[in-house]
């Protein structure tokens, strides 16, 4: 399965649940294309820049490479994408477990 993200998620223009979800997607290697959900100039402008620029920032410029430039152009020549390796979701402690530590 193959996972796509909206520049525009990852920016926060849809909000802080959406930027957060976007985020945690790409922190567990689960991304292979970041892309724009432009419609038109006014109402969802193209948000490409400014998300290449915040994965520059976080994940670095391989990540970049591979997200925005390296697997949409393999997916357009019917190539198999690269992948990254998935980092597994963290387990969260319970609140519980987090005020008794020592608690069994």
């Amino acid at each position: 399965m193959l996972c796509q993200i909206n520049g525009g998620s990852l920016t926060g223009a849809f909000g802080r649940r959406a930027r957060t979800a976007a985020e945690r997607l790409m922190d567990r290697g689960w991304v292979e294309f970041v892309a724009s959900d432009a419609h038109n100039l006014l109402q969802r402008p193209f948000s490409l820049l400014e998300a290449r620029q915040l994965v520059q920032n976080r994940w670095g410029g391989d990540e970049v490479r591979r997200l925005f430039d390296d697997n949409p152009g393999r997916a357009i020549a019917g190539e198999p994408v690269v992948h990254r390796e998935s980092t597994p979701p963290r387990r969260r402690r319970s609140v519980l477990r987090q005020l008794l530590p020592n608690w069994r």
